[in-house]
């Protein structure tokens, strides 16, 4: 069984990879004119349809640039806290086929909305369906003009950093100002950590829990080998843009998650591997070791692989995070007791 990349660093090292957290040259001056944007947009939450499939409620909300974003409402009958669920960058599931797992959690008095971002099915009525191409989802709008905060607006994440900050807000507001929490996987991980960051006007995200963040340390990312996911796209898309290629990069760490991790000071639990070469496991490292939130506030969950399929005893080890997730995100639970759960969960 070949082993993933492992970079040239050992496991220690590997969790420990402290990335560029420089802002790039437009940081400042795109992100007031997205929020100046995505602040004058309603971010109420409606429902789809008449009734409920299995309890669900099939929901839609505005974002940026009039895109309807779709997803699904599991609603207690008295919610303690919402929690906004984000997908990953390959196939996700159906909205229904994902919903099943959290049934338990909105039991207990959590109101889960699981969503799509702009471009995936279920989210494309605006938009046509962004997954497909030689270069992927993640370089689309890329291909322009980047002179300017209006160039950059164009290209797909950003579009999908506000659908997340919508749904955060509309949630809220939906449950009469309740906490809202964040959950990400991956390419959800990487957006969580975005949308945490930069949801402030609105209200904060009270906690994140995520798991193998991408879109972080582009800087770093770039000069390596890219064997899948966003980075083979972004590396993909690089190659055949020639002299264009720097100006490229520059506006793709804009949405850069490590530079962003500074600005996240809520509770986080995080699962990162020692060996990943999708998300390459040093950069999601790095988002995790950049993050702002005070060092006892913040779980590292370690497993021995990412993206990759490491055996019975690494699918157990992915399992207890899942449960470790579920623990951390009751919103019954204090947060200022999870060292215990991390102890004694089996």
């Amino acid at each position: 069984m070949q082993q993933p990349e492992d970079f040239g660093l050992s496991p220690v090292r590997t969790l420990a990879h402290v990335g560029d957290a420089t802002p790039a040259t437009m940081h400042a001056a795109f992100w007031k004119h997205w929020t100046e944007a995505v602040g004058a947009i309603d971010p109420e939450l409606s429902e789809r349809s008449a009734g409920s499939a299995g309890g669900a409620r099939a929901m839609t909300w505005r974002s940026l640039g009039g895109a309807w974003v779709n997803g699904l409402l599991l609603r207690p009958a008295v919610p303690r806290a919402g929690l906004v669920v984000l997908h990953g960058y390959s196939s996700p599931p159906t909205l229904t086929d994902d919903a099943d797992r959290w049934r338990e959690p909105a039991r207990r008095g959590l109101a889960v909305l699981l969503m799509r971002v702009r471009g995936y099915p279920e989210s494309a009525r605006d938009t046509g369906d962004l997954t497909g191409g030689p270069f992927g989802y993640i370089t689309h709008g890329l291909d322009g003009a980047l002179d300017s905060p209006s160039d950059l607006m164009r290209w797909v994440v950003p579009g999908a950093i506000a659908d997340v900050v919508q749904a955060v807000r509309g949630l809220r507001a939906t449950l009469g100002g309740a906490p809202v929490f964040i959950r990400g996987e991956s390419f959800g991980g990487g957006l969580g950590v975005i949308a945490a960051a930069v949801a402030d006007p609105w209200g904060s995200v009270q906690r994140l829990a995520i798991g193998l963040p991408s879109l972080g340390d582009w800087s770093w990312r770039i000069r390596r080998p890219a064997l899948g996911g966003a980075g083979r796209h972004v590396a993909e898309f690089l190659r055949q843009q020639g002299e264009r290629a720097g100006r490229i990069v520059e506006a793709i760490r804009v949405c850069d998650a490590l530079v962003h991790a500074p600005w996240v000071g809520c509770p986080v639990l995080c699962k990162l591997a020692c060996l990943d070469d999708v998300v390459p496991a040093p950069s999601a490292a790095g988002v995790f070791n950049a993050l702002g939130t005070v060092r006892a506030r913040k779980w590292r969950y370690p497993v021995r692989y990412g993206h990759f399929d490491g055996g019975l005893r690494d699918a157990r080890a992915h399992a207890r995070f899942e449960r470790l997730c579920e623990r951390f995100l009751d919103p019954g639970a204090d947060v200022d007791t999870f060292d215990a759960a991390l102890g004694d969960d089996a």
